[in-house]
């Protein structure tokens, strides 16, 4: 049976941690999840943690007959130019063997979870409420290019006076993902467009 496993840096160190985030990522991918059913793949999101956690997820090679198709998904950290393998296998914090072979295989955040967060800022809006501060958050065509620290920076200003308090990365994320629009989210970051158009594709070529 066809299926797809994607393995996703984050979550923290707690079970309910990582529980939290791979439902927010699973509603997410939401439409992907239902495209798959319907033509009978199993589908699963692991949150794995720390990202050589995700690393060493999907690398491993064991029997896992219901999910051969086995896509990483992870922050860049950085700026990327070239390929998505050829940037972790020769980012100096990773090293990871990683070839062109594994190309969609391979997925990142650019450059981190937090810019696909602040791509929709109508939906930060909704859920922070009252003191949310929208004009804190980065107005460009394409996240991509805005640094990390920006991007948190961003976040922190834009939620700090909010009833729900300042963004916190396992507190907030997992209903920031469930509530974020992947349509808004892929207009403004080419990789979360890739990672949908990828996963598709792979659906056409084993439907």
């Amino acid at each position: 049976m066809s299926g797809i496993a994607v393995y996703l840096e984050g979550g923290g160190d707690g079970r309910a941690t990582k529980e939290a985030l791979r439902r927010g990522m699973d509603s997410f991918l939401g439409v992907l999840r239902t495209e798959a059913r319907a033509q009978g793949w199993n589908w699963k999101v692991v949150a794995c943690g720390g990202r050589e956690q995700a690393f060493t997820a999907w690398a491993w090679r064991g029997p896992d007959a219901g999910y051969p198709i086995r896509l990483l998904l992870v922050d860049a950290e950085e700026p990327v130019s070239g390929g998505f393998a050829d940037h972790l296998a020769n980012r100096r914090e990773d090293q990871w063997p990683v070839s062109a072979a594994d190309e969609d295989r391979v997925h990142l955040m650019v450059q981190v979870m937090e810019t696909w967060i602040v791509a929709d800022a109508s939906a930060l809006s909704s859920y922070y409420g009252k003191g949310f501060r929208r004009e804190a958050l980065p107005t460009d065509g394409q996240l991509e290019g805005v640094r990390k620290y920006d991007i948190a920076a961003a976040l922190r200003n834009a939620t700090q006076a909010t009833g729900p308090g300042r963004y916190h990365k396992t507190r907030h994320a997992p209903d920031l993902l469930a509530g974020i629009n992947p349509d808004e989210v892929r207009r403004r970051c080419p990789a979360c467009d890739r990672l949908f158009q990828t996963i598709r594709a792979l659906l056409r070529r084993r439907g």
